[in-house]
Order: C-alpha cells, then sequence, then structure tokens
C-alpha cells in the first residue's frame, strides 16, 4: 500500500474494526442492529403479525405485536429466540421462532459505494468490501519504505 493511499484506506478499516472484531456467531445485539423474525405456530400456520423485521432501540430494545417492548440489548440470536419463545408460550401453544441478528457497519473510505449496511457477524472484512462494492480504486499493497540505518 503505498503511504499517500493510508490516509484513504485507515477510515475503513477504523469503520470496520470495532463491529466485526469479534468474528463471533453469538454476537450480541446493539441498538441500531436488526433483528429479523419468523413466527409459526405448533399448527404450522405463519403469523404475518409477529413475523418481519425490527430494528433495536437507542436503549436496546424491540417492539412486539402482544408483547411489547422486548430488552435485547447483549443478546445473540439464541437467546432472543428462547426469550421470544418462553414469552409468546403464553399467548400460543408450542410457538416456532426463527430468529436472525444482522449488525449494522459503517463502510467509508476508497469503496464504490460507502454507508451504513446490514450483515451477518460472521461477515469478514473482505465481505463488507464486497457489500460496498469493493475498492473504488486501485491500491498499491506493496512494501513499506525501507527505514534509514541509524548512524554509528
Amino acid at each position: 500500500m503505498t503511504w499517500a493511499a493510508l490516509p484513504c484506506v485507515l477510515p475503513l478499516l477504523i469503520a470496520l474494526s470495532p463491529s466485526l472484531a469479534a468474528q463471533d456467531a453469538t454476537y450480541g445485539v446493539q441498538p441500531g442492529d436488526k433483528v429479523t423474525l419468523d413466527f409459526f405456530t405448533a399448527a404450522g400456520v405463519r403469523s404475518l403479525e409477529i413475523a418481519g423485521e425490527r430494528k433495536v432501540d437507542r436503549n436496546g430494545e424491540i417492539f412486539l405485536p402482544f408483547l411489547g417492548t422486548i430488552a435485547v440489548l447483549g443478546k445473540d440470536a439464541e437467546a432472543i429466540r428462547a426469550l421470544l419463545v418462553d414469552r409468546y408460550s403464553v399467548l400460543f401453544a408450542e410457538p416456532v421462532l426463527q430468529v436472525v441478528v444482522q449488525l449494522r457497519i459503517n463502510i467509508t473510505g476508497m469503496v464504490r459505494q460507502p454507508g451504513s449496511f446490514y450483515v451477518d457477524p460472521t461477515l469478514s472484512v473482505l465481505d463488507a468490501l464486497a457489500e460496498a462494492g469493493g475498492s473504488s480504486g486501485e491500491i498499491d499493497l506493496g512494501t513499506a519504505p525501507a527505514l534509514p540505518t541509524p548512524a554509528r
């Protein structure tokens, strides 16, 4: 990478690193993330009222029909699913829920389409770059310049 390109690439890496640092399927949701639900009764009937996408609010909560506000901050997809199965079991016999969590990341720098994206928590940095359309120009990934030898 040429040193001239460093100011353009650094913001990209800084924007990605906090969100993708864990590279972990057990990512705990944060405000701004998205939780997508699919809900079925024991008879296999899909409930369109409950199914759908919910954005985690600034307090780490989502609003759900029949339940109201539910705290999900720091919970992974499986913990959210278990919590909702427990809560909806009072209203529906043996509810079946699928929960998908997507985190929100901001991609800036030398990319074709900078902006905010919802991605799977296990996404790699290269996959995130692809989400933003790839790099917007040639980036020289050559070696760093040699440091001068100290005088003795």
